[in-house]
Formats: structure tokens, sequence, C-alpha cells
């Protein structure tokens, strides 16, 4: 399980751990249309907006497309997807409490992105580990930019 915590009340920086253990931060402030860093196990990676009227963002390393992000009719039906190589997840409302996003594989169930709590920003991310540790916080500080920009979560 990945998760987030902000480094601060207002801030937009977090500390990412994996299973409790420190692997990384990231400046998940992605709605400025800055490029942004996230660095997780020693590597850096940079999300740059591919267009920040549709909240579409690109993760890159080395300048290779890594993982990118695209709508599925508007922000605002909380359905999102995620190509990643080959693969597209799709990140939609839980339930009608939208407590938080599933993440679909081929209609499959594959994780869940949730707060830690009611009152937090601290978020985690529970989805197979085969799925590499950049992509899973690149989905994760990519649904604080959902919730953040819609209020939903």
């Amino acid at each position: 399980m990945l998760r987030a915590e902000p480094s601060g009340n207002l801030s937009w920086s977090f500390k990412i751990f994996e299973n409790d253990h420190p692997v990384g931060r990231a400046n998940f402030a992605w709605f400025q249309g800055t490029p942004q860093p996230i660095i997780v196990q020693n590597e850096q990676f940079t999300v740059d907006p591919l267009d920040i009227e549709s909240s579409e963002y690109v993760l890159h390393q080395n300048g290779n497309v890594i993982a990118k992000t695209r709508l599925n009719g508007g922000r605002f039906r909380h359905r999102f997807h995620v190509d990643y190589g080959a693969k597209s997840f799709e990140l939609r409302s839980d339930g009608w409490n939208r407590d938080g996003l599933d993440v679909i594989d081929n209609n499959k169930r594959l994780g869940i992105i949730q707060r830690t709590g009611r009152l937090t920003r601290n978020t985690q991310i529970d989805m197979p580990e085969y799925v590499p540790i950049a992509v899973r916080a690149f989905i994760l500080g990519y649904s604080l930019n959902v919730w953040a920009q819609t209020g939903a979560g």
C-alpha cells in the first residue's frame, strides 16, 4: 500500500510511504500549471500539464512518457483514466458517498484510493505492486488534484 502525507497543513508537498516505510516525496500542486517533481526510490520523475484547461497530465522520466491522464466525459462526472503502457486504468467514484476512487482495469476493481480520515489529506492507494511505485504515486497525486478541483472525495 502506498500512502502520501502532506508536509504541512496547507502544503502540496507530500512524503510518500510504502508499507509505512518512507520511499520518496512529491509536489502534487499540478493545478498550478508548472512541472512538478515526484521522487521515489531515488529516481526522479516530472509531472507536466498536458492541457491545463482539461486537467490532463503526463508523467515523464528522462524525456520518456511513463503515464498520462485523460478525462472521460468531463471532470465533474468523476471518471478519469490513467494510461500506462498498454494499460488504461479508470478512476471513478466508489459509491454514492464518494469516500474514494476505485481503480478499474477491464471492468474489474483493481484497487482503491481513499483518504485515511475525514479531516485529513493523508491519502492511500491500494493497488498491486506490479504497477510501478512511480505510476501509483502519479495516480495518487492525480486523485488529490481531482478532489481539490471538484470537491469530490
